[in-house]
């Protein structure tokens, strides 16, 4: 059994004396035995620390407050009966208690007060229930500027920022992931149809040249899973203007604690009067504590192999030598990596170790300067970056993209189909015998064309027509321009005229064979 100071048990309660306070935090307790026995000890207060104060004896002057914290605990328990409950002890073997009196939780009270701040280094003794009590308490001294956060200078923080209005310290609002930057930080759709980039509160994923950067990896691909989905998001602070948040999964988890858990990220140990601390940091703390003894993640001795990916598609050469196995598999799943334009991605293909650029098929987009260009990509990166998807291949183009069909995963039409009924992309004729389903992309281009979306918005079906009369006009002009400049003489043409047959010899005129 765990007993602190080789005598008392954790799970029990002490009857108990408080004999003097020797600071705010720190009083000599008298534990009293069922067997009559009895010991006197110095201890910690569990779950605060409050100023030093005033050492007469010594003649060392007390920190701002110090006095105020020791009389506050002096006044209301020194003297009186209490329990007592032993939770562990300091780096210098002093036993850290609770102390249970029928007035209430003294940790509270004098947090409340404004005379100590949170112990963090407590928090795995308390638990993160009962931490969360005395941070509310830490939390309304420092909203009201009682006591020591009244002397303290407290840093300007940003209640709201000018690039998010949506977002306001405390309040919470729904989003949706819509792509991960890196393992704590991440894009979001708001219900306004804005994106907005957040951290997540209190915790770092490893970097790339860092030691666990080997990790990262690993971590990227266990966040991805999350894109797409809704999820409520609790500001906590901003940094530079970036709101520092904690995301509630649609399962009711915290995706810090989640990302921490799972080892892939630490939890950030905030300085004396950080105010861009999570609501949460306890519970991070208590799942890194877990991921740690476990060896999870970046806990682990084990370093991850670093996964390199062939690029399929670095030129039409190589993209054909790929082609056949990949095209033998008919339909099979990919992770969309990249947006490049309208109708190009980049797609990591986990299985075969490959990365390929997909091009998809029947469709063509706009022009690159063309403001539905803009909304092409980001009607994209709304709905299939970073997400799972199914694709299919066909052909390779000269560039050594792979020419195919893509559809998003619970879906059964293809994903062009979606992206000409909003008119963000045309039919491309010269690739519609790639397709089966030749009469539902005509139908899907109807659908934006009569709605006047996208790349219809302006279009007039008159003007169209003349439009396309005038180049026929212009291609057959053209046409016979090119014939007659390559036509041969003929003495046989019906094109001769007469004054040219007269010149000619009486016998040679005979033979020719006029109409």
């Amino acid at each position: 059994m765990d007993l602190i100071k080789g005598r008392f048990r954790k799970d029990l309660k002490y009857k108990a004396i408080i004999d003097k306070a020797i600071s705010g935090d720190r009083v000599v307790t008298h534990i009293y035995f069922d067997d009559g026995s009895d010991v006197e000890l110095v201890t910690l207060i569990a779950g605060f620390k409050s100023p030093r104060s005033t050492d007469t004896k010594n003649e060392v002057k007390g920190e701002p407050f110090g006095d105020d914290a020791k009389s506050y605990i002096e006044k209301r328990i020194v003297g009186q009966k209490v329990f007592v409950a032993f939770i562990g002890t300091s780096s210098t073997d002093v036993p850290i208690v609770k102390i249970y009196h029928p007035a209430g939780n003294i940790s509270e009270k004098i947090l409340a007060a404004g005379y100590a701040e949170v112990a963090d280094w407590q928090s795995q003794l308390i638990g993160p229930q009962g931490m969360q009590l005395l941070r509310n308490a830490e939390k309304s001294a420092r909203a009201g500027g009682k006591g020591l956060w009244k002397a303290l200078k407290k840093a300007e923080v940003p209640q709201s920022s000018p690039t998010a209005s949506t977002f306001k310290v405390g309040t919470t609002i729904d989003a949706t992931i819509e792509r991960f930057v890196s393992p704590d930080t991440f894009y979001v759709f708001l219900t306004n149809g804005s994106e907005q980039l957040v951290h997540l509160s209190s915790i770092r994923a490893p970097r790339q040249n860092e030691p666990r950067g080997a990790f990262l990896p690993q971590a990227r691909e266990f966040v991805r899973k999350n894109v797409g989905k809704r999820v409520k998001l609790y500001t906590d602070a901003f940094r530079n203007e970036t709101p520092l948040v904690t995301a509630t999964l649609p399962n009711g988890k915290n995706l810090a604690e989640v990302i921490v858990l799972n080892g892939y990220a630490t939890v950030i140990r905030h300085r004396r009067g950080d105010d861009d601390r999570s609501d949460s940091w306890d519970f991070l703390i208590e799942a890194e504590s877990i991921a740690t003894k476990e060896k999870r993640g970046i806990h682990s001795p084990k370093v991850p192999k670093e996964v390199k990916l062939t690029e399929a598609s670095a030129d039409a050469t190589r993209a054909k030598v790929h082609l056949r196995s990949l095209k033998n598999k008919g339909k099979f799943n990919a992770i969309l990596d990249f947006v490049i334009s309208p109708t190009r991605f980049r797609v990591i293909l986990p299985v075969d170790g490959l990365r390929i650029v997909l091009v998809l098929a029947g469709v063509m987009g706009p022009p690159k300067e063309s403001p539905v260009s803009e909304t092409a990509i980001a009607y994209n990166n709304k709905h299939i970056l970073q997400r799972d998807v199914t694709i299919e291949l066909f052909d390779v183009d000269k560039f050594g993209g792979f020419i195919g069909n893509l559809t998003i995963h619970g879906q059964t039409e293809v994903y062009q189909l979606q992206l000409l009924k909003q008119g963000l992309v045309q039919i491309h004729e010269g690739s519609m015998s790639r397709v089966a389903n030749e009469d539902a992309f005509y139908d899907a281009e109807t659908v934006a064309v009569d709605a006047r979306l996208g790349l219809w918005v302006n279009y007039d079906p008159e003007e169209e027509e003349k439009r396309i009369q005038q180049e026929e006009e212009k291609r057959r002009a053209k046409y016979e321009q090119k014939m007659a400049k390559f036509k041969k003489p003929n003495a046989f043409d019906d094109d001769e005229d007469e004054e040219d047959l007269s010149n000619l010899p009486e016998a040679v005129r005979n033979l020719v064979i006029r109409r």
